[in-house]
């Protein structure tokens, strides 16, 4: 069988590399212009927004018969800015020395307790500095006395560092990834890592509605690493990691720039740690758990949380 040779003339050829140039450039041309048009848009809201704030200037400047302290009036802008956005801040320079000894001053409040001889009891109120070789002294002894069931208590804890929890986590967990930060722009960076063994043991964590911060990770890193069962109430979604930028010499803002995700792939931020078992306790008893006046017999959600152990 003969194959015949086809060929095409070169205006039919040319008239499809126009044609094909034109589909190109129409497809290039309509996406170009599109993002011609966000630039626009957005560029015309901003000028729009300038042009009113510099409306509101020149109407102040012009006829204010009060007095104007600028320094004050663009610190008020900068703290309009901010407040309206989550879990952001500015300080000037005072406010922020203030903010950095407050830190430096958290406590470190770790209580334990042990359980009918077979269950070692932690309730963590305050992950200050010191905190996490107060815990992990405890959960040492408890392994050493033949405990190999252990109950975390994070309900009363509200603040802590992060490098405390980083440090509980590496000491619990066994080798690898424990916490990954994850930017905006979708980089990465293992933040937390253990090289160790971890402990071998059981492990229930309570939690409560105001469980925020560091307490947060653990327990989510806890589950992922160490199969720990997690009864009480969702916890505040309160952790990320955060950057502080010094934009004048008297302005400093803090702003989330990272969530943090744990091995699984959990990320808490504005989500919370949702329980594997839900479970209230009546105003009056958490009071009494505040005031630590409550008697493990009344505390449902500690009952719980001892019947998530296998014999």
């Amino acid at each position: 069988m003969k194959i015949k040779n086809r060929k095409i003339s070169l205006t039919a050829g040319l008239a499809v590399l126009f044609l094909t140039s034109s589909v190109v450039y129409s497809i290039g041309y309509k996406v170009a212009m599109n993002k011609f048009n966000s630039i626009v848009s957005t560029n015309q809201e901003k000028q729009k927004m300038y042009g009113d704030l510099s409306e509101i200037d020149y109407n102040i400047k012009s006829e204010y018969i009060g007095n104007i302290n600028e320094p004050e009036v663009f610190e008020g802008m900068y703290r309009g800015y901010i407040s309206k956005l989550e879990d952001c801040s500015f300080f000037n320079k005072e406010e922020y020395n203030k903010e950095i000894e407050n830190k430096k001053n958290i406590p470190a409040e770790v209580s334990w307790d042990e359980i009918d001889g077979s269950i070692g009891y932690l309730r963590c109120k305050s992950l200050g500095k010191g905190s996490a070789d107060i815990f992990i002294e405890r959960i040492e002894y408890f392994i050493s006395q033949g405990i190999k069931k252990i109950i975390v208590d994070f309900r009363l804890s509200e603040q802590g560092l992060v490098e405390e929890a980083f440090k509980i986590l590496q000491y619990l967990l066994p080798e690898g990834d424990i916490v990954t930060a994850v930017t905006k722009s979708g980089e990465k960076k293992v933040v937390c890592k253990s090289t160790g063994k971890g402990i071998s043991a059981q492990v229930a964590i309570i939690t409560g509605e105001n469980c925020s911060a560091a307490s947060e990770i653990i327990s989510s890193a806890m589950r992922d690493g160490l199969g720990a069962k997690i009864v009480g109430q969702k916890t505040k979604g309160n952790f990320f990691r955060e950057k502080v930028v010094q934009t004048s010499e008297n302005s400093i803002i803090r702003f989330p720039d990272a969530k943090y995700f744990t091995s699984s792939g959990t990320d808490l931020y504005k989500k919370g740690l949702e329980p594997d078992q839900t479970s209230d306790l009546t105003e009056d008893k958490k009071e009494l758990l505040k005031q630590e006046n409550l008697p493990y017999e009344e505390d449902e959600q500690f009952s719980l949380a001892k019947n998530m152990f296998s014999e």
